[in-house]
Protein backbone atom coordinates (compact mmCIF):
# COMPACT_ATOMS: atom_id res chain seq x y z
CA UNK A 1 0.00 0.00 0.00
CA UNK A 2 1.20 3.54 -0.94
CA UNK A 3 -0.43 6.74 -0.12
CA UNK A 4 0.07 10.08 2.40
CA UNK A 5 1.46 8.01 4.28
CA UNK A 6 4.43 6.33 2.60
CA UNK A 7 4.69 2.95 1.47
CA UNK A 8 3.75 -0.12 3.66
CA UNK A 9 4.34 -3.37 2.54
CA UNK A 10 2.35 -6.14 5.26
CA UNK A 11 0.43 -9.77 5.21
CA UNK A 12 -2.70 -10.78 6.55
CA UNK A 13 -4.62 -13.85 6.71
CA UNK A 14 -7.98 -15.16 6.84
CA UNK A 15 -10.09 -18.14 7.74
CA UNK A 16 -12.55 -18.06 5.34
CA UNK A 17 -12.46 -17.53 1.09
CA UNK A 18 -14.06 -14.29 2.13
CA UNK A 19 -11.06 -11.13 2.81
CA UNK A 20 -11.99 -7.90 4.57
CA UNK A 21 -8.80 -4.79 4.42
CA UNK A 22 -9.63 -2.39 6.70
CA UNK A 23 -8.77 0.92 4.34
CA UNK A 24 -7.03 3.98 5.48
CA UNK A 25 -8.91 7.16 6.04
CA UNK A 26 -7.31 9.03 8.84
CA UNK A 27 -5.57 11.27 6.22
CA UNK A 28 -6.90 13.38 3.10
CA UNK A 29 -5.05 11.77 0.16
CA UNK A 30 -4.91 9.22 -2.84
CA UNK A 31 -4.75 5.39 -1.51
CA UNK A 32 -3.05 2.57 -3.80
CA UNK A 33 -3.06 -0.95 -2.71
CA UNK A 34 -1.24 -3.99 -4.24
CA UNK A 35 -2.16 -7.35 -4.05
CA UNK A 36 0.87 -9.00 -5.00
CA UNK A 37 0.38 -12.52 -4.22
CA UNK A 38 -1.72 -15.02 -2.40
CA UNK A 39 -1.09 -18.10 -0.71
CA UNK A 40 -3.53 -21.03 1.22
CA UNK A 41 -3.19 -23.97 3.80
CA UNK A 42 -2.08 -25.95 0.46
CA UNK A 43 0.38 -23.77 -1.39
CA UNK A 44 2.60 -21.52 0.09
CA UNK A 45 4.14 -18.42 -1.10
CA UNK A 46 7.33 -20.23 -2.02
CA UNK A 47 5.51 -23.24 -4.29
CA UNK A 48 3.71 -20.40 -6.29
CA UNK A 49 6.64 -18.52 -7.06
CA UNK A 50 6.78 -20.13 -10.69
CA UNK A 51 3.83 -18.95 -11.82
CA UNK A 52 2.71 -15.55 -12.76
CA UNK A 53 0.47 -13.31 -10.79
CA UNK A 54 -0.70 -10.63 -11.99
CA UNK A 55 -1.07 -8.02 -8.72
CA UNK A 56 -4.33 -6.29 -8.48
CA UNK A 57 -4.32 -2.62 -7.67
CA UNK A 58 -7.15 -0.95 -5.88
CA UNK A 59 -7.49 3.35 -5.86
CA UNK A 60 -8.87 4.46 -3.05
CA UNK A 61 -9.70 8.17 -2.86
CA UNK A 62 -10.33 10.44 0.97
CA UNK A 63 -11.79 13.57 0.93
CA UNK A 64 -10.64 16.04 3.42
CA UNK A 65 -13.41 17.00 6.38
CA UNK A 66 -14.84 20.21 5.27
CA UNK A 67 -14.14 22.98 7.17
CA UNK A 68 -16.39 26.40 8.60
CA UNK A 69 -15.33 29.30 11.18
CA UNK A 70 -16.47 32.45 11.42
CA UNK A 71 -14.67 35.31 10.18
CA UNK A 72 -14.59 37.45 13.10
CA UNK A 73 -14.67 34.90 16.38
CA UNK A 74 -15.86 36.80 19.48
CA UNK A 75 -17.08 39.64 17.93
CA UNK A 76 -20.13 41.05 18.36
CA UNK A 77 -22.37 42.02 15.95
CA UNK A 78 -25.05 45.26 16.61
CA UNK A 79 -28.60 45.12 15.34
CA UNK A 80 -31.85 47.50 15.97
CA UNK A 81 -35.06 45.67 16.66
CA UNK A 82 -37.14 45.34 13.29
CA UNK A 83 -34.48 46.27 10.83
CA UNK A 84 -35.05 45.39 7.46
CA UNK A 85 -32.43 42.84 6.65
CA UNK A 86 -31.07 44.51 3.41
CA UNK A 87 -30.26 47.70 4.98
CA UNK A 88 -27.36 49.07 4.68
CA UNK A 89 -26.84 49.19 8.75
CA UNK A 90 -27.39 45.82 9.00
CA UNK A 91 -23.24 44.14 9.32
CA UNK A 92 -23.64 40.53 7.63
CA UNK A 93 -21.64 37.90 9.60
CA UNK A 94 -18.85 36.40 7.79
CA UNK A 95 -18.03 32.69 7.39
CA UNK A 96 -15.24 31.23 5.81
CA UNK A 97 -15.55 26.86 4.36
CA UNK A 98 -13.17 24.27 2.95
CA UNK A 99 -14.52 21.62 0.97
CA UNK A 100 -16.32 21.15 -1.77
CA UNK A 101 -19.19 22.81 -2.64
CA UNK A 102 -22.31 23.33 -2.02
CA UNK A 103 -22.08 23.45 1.77
CA UNK A 104 -24.61 22.85 4.07
CA UNK A 105 -23.99 24.82 7.33
CA UNK A 106 -25.80 24.25 10.78
CA UNK A 107 -26.04 26.85 13.53
CA UNK A 108 -27.10 27.45 16.69
CA UNK A 109 -28.74 30.51 18.47
CA UNK A 110 -28.83 30.94 22.38
CA UNK A 111 -31.60 33.43 23.35
CA UNK A 112 -29.96 35.12 26.58
CA UNK A 113 -33.46 36.47 27.67
CA UNK A 114 -35.36 33.75 27.20
CA UNK A 115 -32.62 30.89 28.00
CA UNK A 116 -34.47 29.15 24.33
CA UNK A 117 -32.10 28.00 21.85
CA UNK A 118 -32.96 27.23 18.23
CA UNK A 119 -31.13 25.70 15.11
CA UNK A 120 -30.84 27.39 12.10
CA UNK A 121 -29.86 25.85 8.51
CA UNK A 122 -28.09 27.47 5.66
CA UNK A 123 -28.04 25.41 2.22
CA UNK A 124 -26.71 25.72 -1.32
CA UNK A 125 -23.50 27.55 -0.01
CA UNK A 126 -21.74 28.07 -3.43
CA UNK A 127 -18.51 30.21 -2.45
CA UNK A 128 -15.84 29.27 0.49
CA UNK A 129 -16.85 33.05 1.59
CA UNK A 130 -20.27 33.40 2.80
CA UNK A 131 -22.13 36.72 4.62
CA UNK A 132 -24.96 35.30 6.65
CA UNK A 133 -28.12 37.70 6.98
CA UNK A 134 -30.80 35.39 7.35
CA UNK A 135 -30.07 34.54 11.32
CA UNK A 136 -30.98 38.15 12.24
CA UNK A 137 -34.77 37.21 11.54
CA UNK A 138 -37.04 37.58 14.07
CA UNK A 139 -34.68 38.41 16.54
CA UNK A 140 -35.82 39.96 19.79
CA UNK A 141 -34.39 42.22 22.01
CA UNK A 142 -31.06 41.65 24.02
CA UNK A 143 -28.14 39.32 23.72
CA UNK A 144 -27.74 36.16 21.29
CA UNK A 145 -24.98 33.79 21.03
CA UNK A 146 -24.37 31.93 17.76
CA UNK A 147 -22.22 28.68 17.40
CA UNK A 148 -21.50 26.12 14.87
CA UNK A 149 -23.31 22.87 15.01
CA UNK A 150 -22.06 21.21 11.39
CA UNK A 151 -20.64 21.65 8.02
CA UNK A 152 -21.58 18.72 5.13
CA UNK A 153 -19.74 19.48 1.71
CA UNK A 154 -20.82 17.88 -2.08
CA UNK A 155 -18.20 14.99 -1.41
CA UNK A 156 -20.98 13.98 1.35
CA UNK A 157 -18.20 14.85 4.10
CA UNK A 158 -19.54 16.15 7.39
CA UNK A 159 -17.67 17.55 10.63
CA UNK A 160 -19.31 18.53 14.25
CA UNK A 161 -16.79 19.39 15.91
CA UNK A 162 -15.35 22.99 16.40
CA UNK A 163 -13.12 25.03 18.63
CA UNK A 164 -14.52 25.84 21.97
CA UNK A 165 -14.80 29.83 21.48
CA UNK A 166 -15.92 29.88 17.80
CA UNK A 167 -18.46 31.60 18.22
CA UNK A 168 -20.45 35.21 17.78
CA UNK A 169 -22.79 37.21 19.54
CA UNK A 170 -25.49 39.58 18.13
CA UNK A 171 -26.71 42.23 20.22
CA UNK A 172 -30.66 44.24 19.04
CA UNK A 173 -31.05 47.11 20.98
CA UNK A 174 -34.15 48.78 21.25
CA UNK A 175 -35.03 52.07 18.80
CA UNK A 176 -35.59 55.47 19.86
CA UNK A 177 -38.81 56.61 18.58
CA UNK A 178 -40.71 60.27 18.89
CA UNK A 179 -44.38 61.23 18.90
CA UNK A 180 -46.10 65.30 18.53
CA UNK A 181 -46.93 66.45 21.40
CA UNK A 182 -49.36 68.35 19.04
CA UNK A 183 -50.71 66.15 16.25
CA UNK A 184 -51.96 68.86 14.44
CA UNK A 185 -49.92 69.54 11.02
CA UNK A 186 -50.80 72.85 10.04
CA UNK A 187 -49.13 75.38 12.01
CA UNK A 188 -48.87 79.30 11.70
CA UNK A 189 -45.44 81.18 12.09
CA UNK A 190 -44.66 81.77 15.50
CA UNK A 191 -46.25 79.11 16.58
CA UNK A 192 -43.54 76.63 18.13
CA UNK A 193 -43.34 72.74 17.11
CA UNK A 194 -42.58 69.99 19.98
CA UNK A 195 -41.83 66.42 19.51
CA UNK A 196 -41.09 64.10 22.65
CA UNK A 197 -38.48 61.98 22.26
CA UNK A 198 -38.23 58.64 24.39
CA UNK A 199 -34.66 56.81 24.47
CA UNK A 200 -31.41 57.69 25.69
CA UNK A 201 -30.26 61.33 25.75
CA UNK A 202 -28.99 63.30 23.95
CA UNK A 203 -30.64 62.67 21.07
CA UNK A 204 -29.17 63.65 17.57
CA UNK A 205 -32.20 64.52 14.77
CA UNK A 206 -31.67 65.12 11.27
CA UNK A 207 -34.46 67.23 9.82
CA UNK A 208 -35.50 68.97 6.30
CA UNK A 209 -36.75 73.17 6.11
CA UNK A 210 -38.13 74.33 3.02
CA UNK A 211 -34.73 71.66 1.15
CA UNK A 212 -32.01 72.40 3.61
CA UNK A 213 -31.27 69.48 5.76
CA UNK A 214 -30.36 70.54 9.11
CA UNK A 215 -28.53 68.32 12.04
CA UNK A 216 -29.45 69.34 15.86
CA UNK A 217 -28.25 67.57 19.46
CA UNK A 218 -31.19 67.74 21.43
CA UNK A 219 -32.98 65.88 24.85
CA UNK A 220 -36.61 65.72 25.19
CA UNK A 221 -38.76 67.06 24.01
CA UNK A 222 -37.09 68.69 20.65
CA UNK A 223 -38.74 71.93 19.71
CA UNK A 224 -38.41 74.64 16.64
CA UNK A 225 -39.88 78.33 16.37
CA UNK A 226 -41.57 78.20 13.28
CA UNK A 227 -39.81 81.28 12.42
CA UNK A 228 -41.28 81.41 8.36
CA UNK A 229 -43.56 79.69 6.19
CA UNK A 230 -42.59 76.12 4.93
CA UNK A 231 -42.52 72.40 5.37
CA UNK A 232 -40.73 71.11 8.42
CA UNK A 233 -39.59 67.73 7.80
CA UNK A 234 -38.01 65.47 10.65
CA UNK A 235 -35.99 62.28 8.93
CA UNK A 236 -33.69 60.23 10.82
CA UNK A 237 -33.54 59.81 14.70
CA UNK A 238 -30.62 58.26 17.25
CA UNK A 239 -29.82 58.34 20.75
CA UNK A 240 -27.06 57.18 22.67
CA UNK A 241 -27.86 54.21 23.56
CA UNK A 242 -26.74 52.23 20.52
CA UNK A 243 -25.92 53.08 17.21
CA UNK A 244 -29.59 52.45 15.74
CA UNK A 245 -30.88 55.23 12.91
CA UNK A 246 -34.31 55.07 12.63
CA UNK A 247 -35.07 56.77 9.48
CA UNK A 248 -38.74 58.75 10.10
CA UNK A 249 -42.06 58.38 7.97
CA UNK A 250 -41.28 60.80 5.08
CA UNK A 251 -45.24 61.63 5.27
CA UNK A 252 -45.08 63.19 8.58
CA UNK A 253 -44.69 66.48 7.71
CA UNK A 254 -45.51 69.88 9.43
CA UNK A 255 -46.75 72.56 7.51
CA UNK A 256 -46.35 76.23 8.24
CA UNK A 257 -47.79 79.09 7.39
CA UNK A 258 -47.65 82.56 7.24
CA UNK A 259 -50.11 84.76 9.56
CA UNK A 260 -53.18 86.52 7.89
CA UNK A 261 -53.28 90.17 7.46
CA UNK A 262 -55.74 92.84 6.14
CA UNK A 263 -55.30 96.30 5.07
CA UNK A 264 -58.17 98.90 5.03
CA UNK A 265 -57.71 100.92 2.44
CA UNK A 266 -54.11 101.97 1.68
CA UNK A 267 -53.34 101.40 5.60
CA UNK A 268 -54.17 100.17 8.65
CA UNK A 269 -57.19 102.55 9.48
CA UNK A 270 -59.26 104.67 7.10
CA UNK A 271 -60.52 108.30 8.59
CA UNK A 272 -63.51 109.04 6.24
CA UNK A 273 -65.03 112.55 6.46
CA UNK A 274 -68.58 112.22 4.89
CA UNK A 275 -71.05 114.37 3.67
CA UNK A 276 -74.31 114.53 4.67
CA UNK A 277 -76.22 111.87 2.09
CA UNK A 278 -73.15 110.90 1.06
CA UNK A 279 -71.92 107.43 1.44
CA UNK A 280 -68.13 105.94 1.01
CA UNK A 281 -67.06 103.20 -0.07
CA UNK A 282 -64.41 100.93 2.50
CA UNK A 283 -62.19 98.43 0.65
CA UNK A 284 -60.61 96.11 3.01
CA UNK A 285 -57.68 93.91 1.70
CA UNK A 286 -57.22 90.52 2.81
CA UNK A 287 -54.01 88.30 2.79
CA UNK A 288 -53.37 84.57 3.80
CA UNK A 289 -55.84 81.37 2.74
CA UNK A 290 -59.42 81.89 2.29
CA UNK A 291 -62.24 81.60 3.52
CA UNK A 292 -61.17 84.63 5.97
CA UNK A 293 -62.98 85.77 9.10
CA UNK A 294 -62.35 89.27 10.55
CA UNK A 295 -63.11 92.15 13.15
CA UNK A 296 -63.41 96.22 12.42
CA UNK A 297 -64.80 98.53 14.72
CA UNK A 298 -65.83 102.40 13.97
CA UNK A 299 -64.47 105.51 16.03
CA UNK A 300 -65.42 108.29 16.67
CA UNK A 301 -63.01 111.20 17.53
CA UNK A 302 -63.75 114.43 19.82
CA UNK A 303 -62.33 118.12 19.34
CA UNK A 304 -59.59 117.04 21.43
CA UNK A 305 -58.72 113.92 19.88
CA UNK A 306 -60.35 111.36 22.23
CA UNK A 307 -61.03 108.70 20.27
CA UNK A 308 -64.04 106.08 21.35
CA UNK A 309 -65.17 102.89 19.51
CA UNK A 310 -68.93 103.01 18.97
CA UNK A 311 -69.49 100.40 16.48
CA UNK A 312 -67.65 96.88 16.62
CA UNK A 313 -68.58 94.24 13.24
CA UNK A 314 -67.49 90.57 12.09
CA UNK A 315 -66.94 89.62 9.39
CA UNK A 316 -67.07 85.74 8.28
CA UNK A 317 -66.70 83.47 5.34
CA UNK A 318 -65.13 85.94 2.63
CA UNK A 319 -63.89 83.47 0.08
CA UNK A 320 -61.82 86.40 -1.89
CA UNK A 321 -58.88 88.62 -0.91
CA UNK A 322 -60.99 91.85 -1.16
CA UNK A 323 -64.27 92.99 0.92
CA UNK A 324 -66.09 96.43 0.60
CA UNK A 325 -68.41 97.94 2.55
CA UNK A 326 -70.63 101.13 1.76
CA UNK A 327 -71.51 103.73 4.97
CA UNK A 328 -72.79 106.89 5.46
CA UNK A 329 -71.42 107.35 9.41
CA UNK A 330 -67.63 109.30 9.35
CA UNK A 331 -65.21 108.15 11.54
CA UNK A 332 -62.19 105.78 11.73
CA UNK A 333 -62.54 102.40 10.61
CA UNK A 334 -59.95 99.85 11.56
CA UNK A 335 -60.00 95.99 11.50
CA UNK A 336 -58.35 94.88 14.64
CA UNK A 337 -58.45 90.92 14.14
CA UNK A 338 -58.32 88.12 11.28
CA UNK A 339 -58.37 84.90 10.92
CA UNK A 340 -57.79 82.72 7.78
CA UNK A 341 -58.00 78.49 7.06
CA UNK A 342 -54.89 78.13 8.98
CA UNK A 343 -54.20 81.04 11.56
CA UNK A 344 -55.66 83.83 13.48
CA UNK A 345 -54.20 87.40 14.36
CA UNK A 346 -55.40 90.28 16.62
CA UNK A 347 -53.78 93.96 17.09
CA UNK A 348 -53.66 92.88 20.57
CA UNK A 349 -51.39 89.86 19.63
CA UNK A 350 -48.59 92.76 17.87
CA UNK A 351 -47.55 94.50 20.86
Amino acid sequence: MNGPKNYLKQKFAVATKYASLGLQNSKAGVYRYSFTGVSDGIYSQSDLRSFDFTPIVVKQVVNPLPTVAFADRGKTYKLCVNTELEDSSVDPIPITLTGKAPFTVSLTVHHEDSTKSERVKIRDIADKKHLIRSIYKGLGLGKHTVTLNSVSDANGCGRTLFREDERVYIFVSDVPYLAPINPKRDYCVGERISFGLNGVPPFEITYDFNGKKQRATTTSPFSRLAAAPGNLTLLTLRDSSSSCLVKLPPHDVKYIHEIPSVIVSEGTTVIQDIHEGDQAEIIFHLKGTPPFSFVYTRSECTARNKCKVVETNVVSDVQGYEYSIFTSMQGTYEAISIEDHYCAVSSTDKH
